[in-house]
């Protein structure tokens, strides 16, 4: 049985991610450069026309895919950070300190979490007394 444990997948930083997009403007920029000073040279009748059509789909493909990317990557940022700002309970009352009723909420999800953990067989009837007397010492 694998034990590892998965990690989240990793990112590029914000910054990496802003330097991308750049990057993807500057490249689409130069491939229109390219195609405009090639665009004036005669076909000498060995596929020159069609080898620039090809250098253009996949160029900008590239770029353009790059540039996705990199603006999905901080779109992410951005909703990463908005669940961050959010309180953990999803709920203002839950997370308001000096509330008796979110203290009790917490008390009793803590409890019922660890009988089912308990029921589920993933503490064993020893680590389960040892927490809830852990947890029944806490101030609720």
């Amino acid at each position: 049985m694998n034990n590892k444990k998965k990690s989240a997948p990793v990112r590029r930083s914000r910054f990496r991610s802003i330097l991308g997009l750049i990057g993807g403007i500057i490249g689409l920029w130069f491939g229109f450069a390219i195609l405009n000073l090639t665009g004036d040279m005669p076909d000498l009748g060995g596929g020159e026309k069609a080898l620039r059509i090809v250098f253009g789909i996949v160029w900008f493909t590239f770029w353009v895919g790059a540039m996705v990317y990199n603006v999905l990557n901080l779109y992410s940022y951005s909703q990463s950070k908005n669940k961050e700002t959010q309180p953990a309970g999803g709920t203002i009352a839950e997370a308001a300190p000096g509330d008796g009723q979110a203290v009790r909420a917490g008390f009793e999800t803590k409890l019922r979490g660890l009988e089912s953990l308990r029921k589920d067989g993933f503490v064993s009837e020893e680590e389960y007394q040892r927490k809830r007397e852990e947890l029944m010492r806490e101030k609720w």
